[in-house]
């Protein structure tokens, strides 16, 4: 029998057709898209109702969108070149000497990231909103330089998002310059 009402309801987006005037012959198929902007894993389930004449008649199924997480990667290192990224996390200095933190970032993620946040427990706000394009897969890194007069350990946090949907990812490093006290030899 030819169904000439259809009705559509999806558990996420709600009623898509409402006794919508389409004559679906026995056999016959017709299809409807519906468009979203996902930013969380997602199950909806669809409900198909063909009625007139009745008794109507239903059918459901299910879709799942999975989102994958967004993450970001962060190296940071300490050295006393200015020209490069330090391969180390820790060394030994004389009082008094200038040392190069690096901070590192990879975008892990499938989203671009456009603002960009990076504190130092012990430097402060190295960064605050700065914009920059992250892309997926690409790194950015940036150094600050610090003179160092005590034994330091300090923690860095990057906060990479993008306005519209919100997006943050953070993650933390840590790194220790200890001191060492030279001897005076008086003579």
């Amino acid at each position: 029998t030819t169904r000439s009402l259809q009705t559509l309801v999806d558990s996420e987006f709600g009623p898509i057709l409402t006794n919508f005037p389409f004559a679906l012959a026995p056999g016959a198929s017709v299809w409807v898209t519906e468009t979203a902007v996902i930013t969380s894993t997602t199950i909806n389930t669809a409900t198909w109702t063909a009625s007139d004449p009745d008794p109507a008649i239903s059918d459901s199924d299910s879709a799942t969108v999975t989102v994958l997480p967004e993450s970001i990667s962060l190296i940071k290192t300490v050295g006393t070149d200015s020209s490069v990224c330090a391969p180390s996390d820790a060394i030994t200095v004389a009082p008094g000497t200038a040392v190069y933190y690096c901070y590192k970032v990879t975008n892990n993620g499938n989203s671009a990231h456009t603002q960009h946040t990076l504190i130092d427990s012990e430097l402060g706000t190295i960064l605050n909103n700065f914009s920059y394009t992250l892309a997926p897969g690409a790194s950015y890194w940036i150094t600050k330089t610090a003179v160092i007069t005590t034994t330091t350990i300090n923690t860095a946090t990057w906060t990479a998002g993008t306005p519209i949907p919100p997006i943050i990812a953070i993650n933390s490093a840590t790194v220790t310059v200890p001191i060492v006290y030279l001897p005076i030899i008086v003579k």
